[in-house]
């Protein structure tokens, strides 16, 4: 956009990883983080485990998850996750500029409010984790 509005914020980092343990124990030791908060869920129909370490900072959270299948992303891959006030547009402006859905639009329910979320992929496939605010 050329009027400099911004249309989506970044809000999460998700790293992948092959031992979910090991790596979370390094970012705990390293940064000092706590606990975290272990999910089970799935992307586009692959299931995986993560653990999200919240943060007080401006720059958002880290999650460090793990695919349990073990295939198609490489540990080190990122899934940067945004948050926008309209999924849909959203949407448009990934497929209008040569992206893709990778898993379409649906309800969650995060405990403390209901949203909408998203995952797509950029040109070169690099999945993005989109949440409607």
């Amino acid at each position: 956009m050329s009027n400099g509005e911004v249309l989506a914020e970044l809000t999460l980092t998700k790293v992948v990883v092959r031992d979910l343990d090991s790596q979370a124990a390094f970012y705990r030791s390293v940064c000092g983080f706590g606990d975290g908060e272990r999910f089970r869920f799935a992307i586009a129909g692959r299931d995986l485990e993560q653990i999200l370490f919240r943060t007080s900072g401006p720059g958002g959270a880290l999650a460090l998850l793990r695919f349990l299948d073990d295939t198609l992303v490489a540990p080190g891959g990122v899934i940067p996750t945004f948050s926008t006030e309209d999924i849909e547009a959203f949407q448009d402006r990934v497929l209008t500029a040569g992206g893709r859905v990778v898993q379409a639009i649906k309800a969650v329910d995060l405990g403390v409010r209901k949203s909408r979320l998203g995952f797509f992929a950029d040109p070169e496939g690099v999945w993005l984790e989109v949440m409607e605010r």
